[in-house]
């Protein structure tokens, strides 16, 4: 049972490695760049947390964004968690089991059996800590509630925190007046170049492919 906590404690701490964001992410920097200039750094503040959304509708490109930014900011925070597919948890009843997920990222060992109790966990234990946080694929309020609490136009979480929230409702956003980023389709050239690298696994088309590459795209109309 020692050996086991001792084991939780160095697990914790160990600094996370990055996650993978994608196979082959054309276009990707200057998405990151524009959002980090713009979204970013006008998002809305509530008492020195902030807290922003990204918005699109689904295979735009939101997780793969929100994957990059974690990598780009979790080294200079405290903590720092990544949960994926919160739509899909609620619909399985099992956002309880990311409430967890989200305790133990930021090291706090808890047992979570619903999501109410998740609530109250989350809540006296994230105040105490600067972290960043991600929450994929949220949409209804509800879900947004289940991970964050607040008092008026005040976060309950700890000074200098960054929340980035992807979602295809913009109506979750709205209720907590989040400022957000909502994603574009790829220029031409980028989408045929993506296209083209899981295609031909090469940059361009194959001989004797170009009209056919071509009527994907225009199928597509620059969605990746």
């Amino acid at each position: 049972m020692l050996l086991k906590s001792i084991a939780y404690s160095v697990v914790k701490d160990i600094k996370k490695l990055p996650f993978m964001v994608a196979e082959h992410p054309v276009g990707l920097d200057e998405i990151v760049k524009y959002f980090e200039l713009t979204t970013l750094q006008s998002n809305t503040s509530h008492q020195n947390v902030h807290i922003v959304g990204i918005w699109g509708m689904g295979g735009s490109g939101k997780t793969t964004l929100a994957k990059n930014l974690y990598n780009n900011k979790y080294p200079s925070m405290e903590k720092a968690s990544l949960i994926l597919d919160v739509r899909d948890a609620a619909n399985k009843n099992l956002l309880y089991e990311k409430q967890k997920n989200l305790l133990e990222d930021l090291g706090f060992k808890s047992f979570v059996h619903n999501v109410e109790e998740g609530k109250a966990i989350l809540t006296s234990n994230l105040r105490s800590i600067r972290e960043l946080i991600v929450l994929d694929d949220v949409d209804h309020v509800d879900q947004l509630n289940a991970f964050l609490s607040r008092t008026g136009s005040e976060i309950l979480i700890g000074p200098g925190t960054l929340i980035i929230i992807t979602t295809r409702e913009l109506e979750v956003l709205g209720c907590w007046n989040i400022s957000h980023y909502k994603m574009k389709p790829l220029s031409e050239v980028d989408a045929k170049q993506l296209f083209c690298w899981h295609a031909f696994l090469q940059p361009s088309p194959v001989n004797g492919f170009d009209e056919l590459v071509q009527k994907f795209l225009e199928a597509c109309s620059g969605l990746p």
